[in-house]
Order: C-alpha cells, then sequence, then structure tokens
C-alpha cells in the first residue's frame, strides 16, 4: 500500500487497527507498507484507510532481466480471475535501476501477455499416469485452467485454438470451442501430428 512519504509509521498503525496484523505480516518500508492479508482484509482496507493511496494485490513475483522475462511472468498470470472482456485494463510501469530498455514496450509486451494471443492451446491432462492428489478434482482443473469461452475472448477475435489430442473435453477444453470450425484447428493438428509421427 502506498503513501506519501513520512507517514509510513502511520498508515502501518493504521493497517494494524483494521486487521490485527504484526510482525513479518505487516511490513513498512519506504513509501509504503507491506501487507499479507486476507482478501477481506483487502477489502477492508481499501474502504476504510485514510493513509494509503490505494490498495494493491501482489498477484507475482519474480526476476527480469528484459522485456521477454516480463512477457513471460504476465503469462504465467490466470487473468480471467481477475477480469473479464466485458472490463478494461490499463499496464502502468515504474522503475528506479532497471535494466529495461524502454518501459513503454516493456508495458506493451505485458499488455500482449494479457490479451491478444494468436494462438491458444492446452495439452491433455494424462489422467492415467497421475497419482492420487495432483488435482482436488477435474471441475476444479477445468474451472482453474481450461480454455473457456471467456478465457478465449481475452485472445485476439482470429486466434486459433490448438490441441494435440485425445481430448478431455469439459477438463482441458470447452467443447464448443473445440468444434468451433472458425477457431478449432484440432482436427487437422491431430491428423498432421499422426504424419508426422510416422515419417
Amino acid at each position: 500500500m502506498p503513501c506519501a512519504a513520512g507517514v509510513e509509521g502511520l498508515l502501518a498503525d493504521e493497517v494494524h487497527q483494521l486487521t490485527g496484523l504484526t510482525g513479518n505480516d505487516l511490513l513498512t518500508g519506504r513509501g509504503g507498507v507491506l501487507a499479507n492479508a486476507s482478501w477481506r482484509d483487502a477489502l477492508r482496507l481499501n474502504l476504510h484507510s485514510r493513509l494509503t493511496q490505494r490498495v494493491l494485490i501482489q498477484l507475482s513475483q519474480t526476476f527480469y532481466r528484459n522485456e521477454k522475462d516480463l512477457y513471460d511472468a504476465a503469462s504465467a498470470v490466470a487473468w480471467e480471475i481477475w477480469f473479464t472482456t466485458q472490463q478494461t485494463f490499463k499496464i502502468e510501469i515504474t522503475a528506479q535501476h532497471s535494466p529495461l530498455t524502454s518501459l513503454n514496450f516493456a508495458a506493451l509486451k505485458i499488455k500482449d501477455a494479457v490479451a491478444d494471443a494468436d494462438v491458444v492451446m492446452t495439452l491433455r491432462l494424462q489422467r492415467e499416469r497421475m497419482e492420487d492428489g495432483l488435482i482436488s478434482s477435474l471441475e476444479a482443473y477445468f474451472r482453474d485452467w481450461g480454455i473457456t469461452p471467456e478465457r478465449l475472448a481475452l485472445a485476439k477475435p482470429d486466434a486459433i485454438v490448438m490441441h494435440p489430442g485425445p481430448m478431455n473435453r469439459g477438463v482441458e477444453i470447452d467443447g464448443t470451442i473445440a468444434d468451433d470450425i472458425n477457431r478449432s484447428v484440432i482436427q487437422e493438428q491431430v491428423e498432421m501430428g499422426v504424419a508426422v509421427r510416422m515419417a
């Protein structure tokens, strides 16, 4: 939670009063406070804090050397959990002593990772090779990772969908997407895959 310089301690006190957080769950730094808080506490802070400028949620942390590293990190985030295609988003980058060539180019690379994919591809969940407990349920896997119309809507309008087959419909991919002749190239991919393996 960023704040004006000089009030970091006061913000930490306010966060403690609102959430009860202490110790390593509430760290004061230059220009703000870092809190290891629940979603409920984040909402409470957003509503009631008078000192923070905003409540930021950390979705990922990674080391980077260039714009491609940022692209890879942004690609690993399940953005569809946080907003839908009916909403807009904005990328802002601030950095000090950064190895990046251009902050504007870095912002564009992150935007490309969030949206505008040319190809959306998934692999088969090989249930026969899995031991118990790797995923909680097939329904949960589909909910969190499956290609759904909502997730596909984040890609370019003409993005193609790929899967090497065989598919577990309703697990890796929604059946309507797999059968969409305007987007899916799965049948061709499977046919060509057989030919390539036989060559």
